[in-house]
């Protein structure tokens, strides 16, 4: 529930990122036979920590910018922005390449691949008189 004239900020993973395409689905799903062996919905559950012997299979979705503007499309305004792009996002040699620069850096140049899509949306302010 949110007001009229409230601001919603939302963390949703980022489908257009680093960590997604090249550390999840090429590297651990194609190199690594995850897709094969595993399948999309296993091989993503994967992605979110569970202690040993857990054998939980946590739904992981994953949204475009233009995903995620649809399901603000309610709202008055809405930006959205990435973040979170590390060295260890990247399959190995890249990733050991990438561990010497600073992930400030990171950020500045590779941050529009960001894992971690942010959206801050304001819902509109009602036009009906208060009661």
């Amino acid at each position: 529930m949110l007001r009229p004239g409230g601001t919603a900020l939302i963390g949703l993973y980022h489908r257009d990122s680093w960590f997604y395409w090249l550390w999840t689905i090429l590297y651990r799903g194609i190199a690594r036979l995850g897709l094969l062996r595993k399948g999309k919905r296993r091989l993503l559950s994967e992605i979110e920590y569970r202690s040993a012997g857990n054998d939980a299979l946590p739904l992981v979705k994953v949204y475009s910018r233009r995903q995620a503007r649809r399901l603000f499309a309610g709202f008055e305004t809405v930006a959205i922005s990435a973040y979170c792009v590390e060295a260890s996002h990247f399959p190995p040699p890249l990733a050991q390449l990438l561990a010497i620069v600073p992930r400030s850096a990171l950020e500045r140049w590779l941050g529009f691949g960001g894992w971690y899509l942010v959206i801050r949306a304001t819902k509109a302010r009602s036009s009906v008189a208060p009661q």
